[in-house]
């Protein structure tokens, strides 16, 4: 695997795991998803941005001021961000055996 590819698989498990932090302790701030994770402020602050452009993540606010990297400024998980819908589509082999 070159090394682009994987920078891209180290890129996509941080933002799963930022993600799955996030939605199961929200509202979070910044600075306990970086505690939780292990990450570096700077990777979550770069996830998470682009959570919040995706509409995945919000900051709630706090008196109506955001506030980044303050135990006041929460990130909350947008519930209607995303459905998944799995569909199996296949061939059954119900075979039907015949004696003669």
């Amino acid at each position: 695997m070159s090394l682009a590819a994987n920078q891209k698989l180290l890129r996509s498990i941080n933002a799963k795991t930022v993600l799955a932090i996030a939605k199961s302790n929200h509202p979070i701030s910044r600075i306990e998803i970086a505690r939780l994770s292990g990450l570096s402020q700077a990777a979550v602050s770069r996830i998470v941005d682009s959570l919040i452009e995706r509409q995945i993540l919000f900051e709630a606010s706090v008196s109506g001021i955001s506030e980044r990297w303050t135990p006041a400024g929460h990130l909350d998980f947008n519930p209607t961000a995303g459905y998944v819908l799995a569909v199996e589509i296949g061939r059954s082999d119900n075979a039907c055996s015949h004696r003669s």
